[in-house]
């Protein structure tokens, strides 16, 4: 019986795992990228969004954020497969 109490919980997260929601986002790169190429893929939307959710996510790496959204719902990028 004693065994089962120190087995670990499958559905507790290790600490030593990197968390799955905690976005790896390299805004200043992925910014840079958008603004020369005009275009970003929907993966990399979907990074934006997970990084925007993440309250790690502050200051002015957020308002960069928020104005690349601004550039692709104003047309100024476009979204690509």
């Amino acid at each position: 019986m004693q065994s089962l109490l120190n087995t670990p919980d499958l559905n507790t997260p290790d600490r030593n795992t990197p968390d799955r929601n905690t976005p790896d986002l390299n805004t200043p790169a992925l910014y840079t990228r958008a603004s020369l190429r005009g275009c970003l893929s929907y993966q990399d939307l979907q990074d934006i969004q997970r990084a925007l959710a993440s309250p790690s996510t502050q200051g002015e790496e957020r308002r960069c954020i928020q104005r690349l959204l601004h550039s692709v719902r104003s047309g100024h990028i476009r979204l690509v497969g």
